[in-house]
């Protein structure tokens, strides 16, 4: 391996910033994963590998206790912390510092103190602080470990991640309730630091959507990880490649995997059948849209996704719309709606309007409103004629829903349709081991002005603070008029 560049910088330095020659792409970057002993140590550091991973514990000694690079269940090692960093200081090579235990935190983060002035290169504090799902290790005290970080060692990287587990039939990887859960959290804290997310590959495959919201709205960076024993394959790398940009992530991979995605890591699409790509097809539109408020944290808008905060949460479209009967307008998406984990849960139904043929003025008076519950109900009425029949609709309620709102003119249809099913990320197809359920509504809405043009607004519907309304894949057609 070529020599790398070593710029002058500080610990809270984007590795891909440090390391030019990868120039912003995050697969580049090459890691020792693991390195818990003097032999490990040498090797990482001949080999001129970019960034060093290894794992921190306590334990007792004839000095006292002093964290030591072990993973559980080891108790042992023969490379204490002090020794670690004292052998890769002159290397100048990047370090992720992974600890498994609250009690390690404070000597260590005392000791990156001292010789701070020393510390040139990026430093990652790594804790699995959230639950992950089904996971039996318990995570670390989460706002124990940040606000030690923040007070002690305020000039590193966080890498916060959630515990992890695996079974060859689990089909749930990250889920919208873990990654907003993440993000609860980061604001309650009033987290200002650079971030990465540590996500293992066989998970992270079935939750790009959630994760790309949270890297999208925390600016932050991901950190896919994956053990030997995985079901991880070669098209999961090369899928999750191609849904992010490619400064958002960095690959902590096994030797196989790391060589197969730097051998296709141009053009991973190529790689891909059209099946594990379909469900990504249709972008989400966020040029398009805008808050209608000021923004008080209560909407919180990714390149994929939506987060639409109860209460008084709302967007409105930046384009105006008028089918003619000629062209019709149509919009779709796929709804979640997630429960808040930190909030008391209540019965309260929760839904999504959406609104069209709406003025910014009078968008909730005079529009075409049709909303849909989490419970599956389903109505569509004329909000300028609050008298008119609402036709009303209910679809089984899964995991997500998949939307089409159709406008097609004056003395035309609306169509509202709704189907439900499994969601691993994004809506699932059709499947044997996944039916999907679908239901219509529709009536004629006929125009008051022949030629006005009109907005489009998506808002939760509910008091309750329990639950999100999270819409991704929002995609709308035939666009006539952009606002400026």
């Amino acid at each position: 391996m070529d020599d790398v560049v070593l710029p002058d910088h500080q610990p809270n330095a984007n590795p891909l910033s440090y390391f030019v020659e990868t120039q912003n792409d995050g697969a580049l970057i090459s890691w020792a994963h693991a390195v818990n002993s003097k032999a490990l140590l040498k090797r990482a550091l001949s080999e001129k590998q970019m960034m060093l991973e290894a794992d921190i514990i306590l334990s007792d000694s004839a000095n006292g206790t002093v964290p030591i690079m072990a993973h559980p269940p080891m108790t042992h090692s023969d490379l204490t912390f002090d020794e670690w960093l004292m052998g890769v200081i002159p290397a100048r090579r990047g370090i992720k510092l992974d600890f498994k235990s609250i009690e390690a935190v404070p000597p260590v983060l005392e000791r990156l103190r001292v010789l701070e002035q020393q510390l040139r290169f990026p430093v990652m504090l790594n804790a699995d602080v959230l639950p992950g799902f089904d996971s039996p290790t318990l995570p670390l005290d989460a706002e124990h470990f940040i606000r030690l970080c923040k007070l002690m060692f305020p000039r590193a990287t966080l890498s916060l991640g959630w515990t992890t587990a695996f079974r060859p039939e689990q089909r749930v990887g990250y889920t919208w309730s873990m990654v907003l859960q993440m993000d609860a959290l980061l604001r309650r804290l009033a987290v200002d630091a650079p971030l990465t997310f540590p996500v293992r590959a066989v998970l992270a495959v079935k939750g790009i959507g959630p994760l790309r919201w949270l890297v999208d709205v925390r600016s932050a960076t991901l950190t896919i990880w994956s053990s030997l024993g995985d079901a991880v394959t070669e098209n999961d790398i090369l899928l999750l490649r191609s849904q992010f940009p490619h400064h958002q992530v960095l690959y902590d991979l096994p030797a196989p995997l790391r060589d197969s995605l730097l051998d296709h890591k141009d053009l991973p699409q190529a790689k891909l059948s059209e099946e594990n790509l379909r469900p990504f097809a249709k972008d989400f539109q966020p040029d398009i849209w805008e808050r209608m408020e000021e923004d008080d944290g209560r909407v919180r808008l990714g390149t994929q996704s939506v987060v639409l905060y109860l209460p008084q949460a709302a967007i409105i479209s930046r384009i105006q719309h008028r089918a003619d009967g000629e062209q019709c307008m149509l919009l779709t998406g796929v709804v979640h709606f997630v429960k808040n984990l930190e909030a008391a849960p209540t019965p309260t139904d929760v839904g999504l309007e959406i609104l069209i043929r709406a003025t910014p003025d009078r968008p909730g008076l005079a529009a075409i409103r049709a909303y849909l519950s989490s419970t599956g109900h389903m109505e569509l009425e004329n909000l300028a004629m609050p008298h008119s029949k609402k036709e009303l609709g209910l679809v089984h309620p899964q995991e997500c829903f998949r939307f089409s709102l159709v406008d097609l003119g004056a003395e035309k249809d609306v169509y509202f349709e709704v189907a439900s099913g499994r969601c691993d990320g994004v809506f699932k197809e059709t499947s044997e081991d996944n039916p999907i359920y679908q239901t219509a509504i529709y009536a004629q809405f006929p125009y008051s002005e022949p030629n006005q043009m009109f907005y489009i607004v998506l808002r939760p519907a509910g008091s309750s603070q329990s639950s999100y309304v999270v819409v991704d894949r929002l995609h709308v057609d035939n666009q006539i008029e952009k606002r400026p």
